[in-house]
């Protein structure tokens, strides 16, 4: 399951969710703007380590589903349909979802760090420093794998990315100490990343 989120619009409360059937990694990625080769690889990797399909009986989940919520927020579970209403905003939505220019988006500075959430706890950033380039997949607050690119470290980077998993971002710092200037700037690259937001 995922995608579950509650709201409350006047005196209704709405309540969505989900069941993952059936998952396309390759689309799921390939749908995304990603700045650089290696974090689409990344990104890829950690969506077929975290994101997996649970097959199941859809009539069975939507059912157990609106028992579950009726529970939670103390109500009767009770089918009904959209009002005409609802139906006519639900059409405005989808030709506004569909639009290209809506799709598209204002226009926006490139950013200096680039982050996409796989799951709870599980993302990918692409960051740049002073021509210092970083990817890298995180999973429960530490570094997974890592992708350095930076024309000074002459041979080191195996060493600076091995160096990287297994840390927190807030350790890198220390960590990159004994790469010198290479390692000041990777550490300001991965610096730029905010996971609090994922």
């Amino acid at each position: 399951m995922c995608g579950h989120g509650a709201g409350q619009i006047e005196d209704a409360v709405v309540v969505v969710g989900n069941l993952i059937e059936t998952f396309d990694h390759d689309t799921a990625a390939a749908v995304l703007a990603v700045p650089r080769p290696e974090a689409r690889v990344e990104l890829e990797r950690l969506m077929r380590r975290y994101v997996v399909a649970t097959p199941g009986d859809a009539d069975a989940f939507r059912d157990a589903a609106t028992r579950a919520y009726a529970t939670g927020l103390g109500l009767r579970p009770a089918r009904g349909s959209l009002s005409a209403f609802e139906r006519e905003r639900l059409s405005e939505l989808d030709r506004q979802f569909g639009d290209p220019e809506w799709v598209r988006g204002p226009e926006r500075p490139a950013p200096d760090v680039w982050q996409a959430k796989v799951r709870a706890g599980v993302w990918v950033l692409a960051a740049e420093h002073a021509g210092t380039a970083v990817v890298a997949g995180v999973a429960r607050g530490r570094i997974e794998h890592a992708v350095v690119t930076d024309a000074d470290l002459n041979g080191a980077t195996p060493g600076v990315e091995q160096a990287l998993v297994g840390r927190s971002l807030d350790d890198v710092a220390a960590v990159l100490g004994d790469f010198g200037a290479p390692g000041e700037r990777i550490a300001a690259a991965l610096a730029r990343a905010d996971g609090s937001r994922l």
